[in-house]
């Protein structure tokens, strides 16, 4: 049985997200660099979340613009951002505390990493590029299919000359199992994009050379979940949308292997433009860093009493 001042002592702390015993060992330096990494693994976490989400956005308003299908379906989208997002998302909190964490000083950073052309400038150099290319082998996926049925495709208006009822310029209801086929190819493609993606926001300025994305366990075990959730998400579709419709099954196969496999190599540039950027924003950190060390410093030697 509780006393009643345990009681009380428990229901009073229930709010409280970090609990201490009476005679706990714990170090006010310990508490201070924890609540230093979560907050910096907060910002990358954040900042990876609204950057992918914008980026989603982006992609369904460009296709419709040149008149093609949605990229995703309704179902690609509340999987990606329930699910395969904030997956990698959550796992970057792990990321362990860098070594120099304590020797940061508050500086002015802040409020240049929080303005709008800041933000603007980091997600078209870390995400806009692979999003073109996303749409672009959507666009080509969809076009290669549509002329193995011996029918006159344009790139953007697809078969204007198709009989029948007409759903999305020319691709009619049986064209169902090519448009899954070709949401599901990009869909795919944007996840293995994102993930790769996603180890340069594992530490704050240092590149994957100096920082090793694979010490943070979580983030290694959830980014080979999530593509090989998302693969299998690919075939089941693919699969159950053959299954429901009947008829000519429209297979991967029936997609170039140029088409399949050139896309891949564009995973390196993903890391590289991340790493770039983000050699860019060091150096913009350790200006920031010496200017706030030089005002410190000033200020302490105004009020010295020497």
């Amino acid at each position: 049985m509780f006393s009643a001042e345990e009681l009380s002592a428990a229901l009073t702390s229930l709010p409280c997200a970090l609990q201490m015993k009476r005679h706990a060992d714990v170090r006010i330096n310990a508490l201070v660099v924890e609540s230093r990494r979560l907050t910096i693994n907060l910002t990358q976490m954040f900042t990876f979340l609204m950057f992918h989400y914008l980026l989603l956005s982006i992609l369904q308003l460009a296709v419709h613009a040149v008149l093609l299908p949605p990229i995703f379906s309704g179902v690609q989208l509340v999987w990606l951002v329930v699910i395969i997002i904030p997956a990698l998302a959550v796992s970057m909190l792990f990321s362990p505390a860098e070594r120099a964490l304590m020797k940061l000083h508050t500086s002015r950073a802040k409020d240049r990493i929080t303005s709008m052309s800041y933000l603007a400038v980091a997600f078209l150099v870390r995400c806009f590029a692979t999003g073109v290319v996303c749409a672009l082998v959507f666009g080509f996926a969809l076009h290669e299919l549509c002329q193995q049925d011996d029918r006159d495709c344009h790139s953007l208006f697809g078969a204007q000359n198709s009989g029948g009822m007409r759903t999305w310029n020319g691709r009619s209801d049986r064209d169902i199992q090519t448009l899954t086929l070709a949401q599901n190819i990009a869909t795919w493609l944007f996840t293995f994009y994102m993930t790769f993606a996603s180890a340069s926001y594992l530490h704050r300025v240092r590149g994957i050379h100096r920082f090793n994305p694979f010490r943070n366990r979580t983030w290694t075990t959830m980014a080979a979940t999530v593509i090989g959730l998302q693969t299998l998400y690919f075939f089941v579709s693919t699969q159950a949308t053959a299954n429901s419709l009947g008829g000519r099954s429209v297979r991967l196969s029936d997609v170039s292997t140029e088409l399949l496999t050139l896309p891949l190599l564009w995973v390196v540039a993903v890391i590289l433009f991340n790493e770039l950027f983000k050699a860019y924003d060091a150096k913009r950190e350790d200006r920031d860093q010496k200017r706030a060390r030089l005002e410190f410093g000033t200020k302490l030697g105004m009020h010295s009493p020497i």
